[in-house]
């Protein structure tokens, strides 16, 4: 991470509170109020745009999509799609990425539209015959509207979020949902590892919400019946500090071995039951390195 110059005013992105912190503080703060951590000092917008153009080919996300584990979590949410939508409809997916969960929800007939940076996913998309757009949700673009709206480990990485979430509700028809997971600021990883969790990372990740400071940031922009949950734990990180090293030997990312640990307990009884037990405990205690996240847009008669 490059040197950064912290505000003389910290603002929350997540519940929008303002303080001014400490003149020793480090590049990432936790909120004093929702609990989400946050970079003390924004990257620029050109900077995170240049990251997605040099770091990201749809090659990479394509190397998993063969991973069963994955193919069944990507369906598993099209499933929920399908259960509060009463059926197929219409869904934008805000940072697509290498397009998988929108492969799987036009393979079972949704209209898929979406946004991405990054000029191979938008090239890549084309050839689907989707809807998507390069770049912010600006106004007049894929302004639907839609029965739902998508944003899979993005939230994480936006300068902007209130208007991008604003933009969504604008964008989904009135009873659509937004749905969507993101790191937990506030989990088990989170709160051990600090900064040498993996997850924080410059300039992609610059802000990791709390349960408390995503419903704030929901509400505040007009959704009702916020919810969210915390689940699964990555040992990945614990496991490389423990080493006293930065990464496997094989170069295995944080994903690719939660991909591999999942499919694992997945294959057997056993692995089933600790993984359903362990999720239990994230659930409960809030501690699960994933918030998975959705809220309504309102009726116009509520």
């Amino acid at each position: 991470m490059p040197p950064l110059n912290p505000q003389s005013e910290i603002t929350c992105l997540a519940c929008l509170s303002s303080w001014t912190p400490p003149g020793d503080s480090e590049p990432w703060l936790r909120c004093s109020n929702c609990k989400s951590v946050f970079l003390t000092a924004m990257p620029a917008k050109k900077e995170v745009a240049d990251y997605y153009k040099s770091h990201y080919s749809h090659e990479q996300g394509s190397k998993r999509e063969k991973s069963p584990g994955l193919t069944l979590r990507m369906n598993e949410f099209v499933d929920h799609f399908e259960q509060v939508n009463n059926g197929v409809g219409s869904i934008l997916e805000i940072g697509f990425g290498d397009g998988f969960l929108l492969e799987q929800a036009s393979g079972r007939g949704w209209s898929c539209s979406g946004t991405e940076f990054a000029p191979a996913a938008i090239n890549f998309a084309k050839t689907r015959g989707w809807s998507v757009h390069s770049g912010d949700l600006t106004d007049g673009v894929l302004t639907g509207p839609f029965d739902i709206v998508v944003l899979i480990e993005t939230l994480e990485h936006l300068l902007n979020p209130a208007e991008v979430v604003s933009a969504a509700l604008a964008r989904l028809k009135p009873g659509g949902m937004i749905i969507g997971t993101t790191p937990n600021g506030n989990g088990a990883n989170s709160r051990l590892l600090s900064t040498k969790w993996s997850v924080m990372t410059w300039p992609d990740h610059v802000c990791l919400y709390s349960q408390q400071g995503l419903q704030k940031l929901l509400h505040a922009q007009g959704f009702t019946k916020a919810h969210t949950s915390a689940r699964g734990f990555n040992p990945y990180d614990l496991a490389q500090f423990a080493k006293r090293r930065g990464s496997n030997a094989d170069g295995e990312s944080r994903t690719d071995y939660g991909v591999g640990l999942n499919e694992n307990l997945q294959s057997r009884s056993i692995g089933r039951f600790v993984k359903s037990r362990v999720n239990q405990i994230m659930k409960i205690t809030g501690w699960g390195d994933t918030l998975v996240f959705e809220a309504c847009k309102p009726n116009e008669t509520d």
